[in-house]
């Protein structure tokens, strides 16, 4: 799924949860130096970007972080709307248990005493 979809950079989170580059290795989590734009703040890179340069995965903690956590608050409405739906399908089948047959009478089994 794409962090950004302006960028040509995946983000891929394992189930271990670790972020993965293009070549499926761990992006491990470095701090921004001091000559950056954003000095002491955390990203993820790809272990070969500053060797080989051919890796455009980088991202800003910050932003991994506000982007897994939009997915699990939408997961979790999810989760809840299934259960909501869970429930509303209980609750309409214990109505349907209580309904009582009605008899409809014309005029004339009236008449007749019934």
């Amino acid at each position: 799924m794409s962090l950004f979809p302006s960028y040509k950079k995946i983000l891929r989170i394992g189930i271990d949860g670790k972020l993965y580059c293009e070549h499926n290795l761990v992006a491990p989590l470095r701090v921004a130096g001091t000559c950056t734009s954003r000095p002491g703040h955390e990203f993820y890179e790809c272990p070969y970007a500053l060797r080989r340069g051919d890796c455009n995965v980088f991202f800003w903690k910050e932003d991994v972080d506000n982007y897994v956590l939009r997915g699990a608050e939408k997961r979790a409405l999810e989760v809840q709307k299934e259960k909501l739906e869970e429930e509303k399908g209980l609750l309409e089948r214990e109505l349907a248990s209580y309904a009582v047959p009605i008899l409809l009478l014309s005029r004339d089994s009236c008449r007749d005493g019934y």
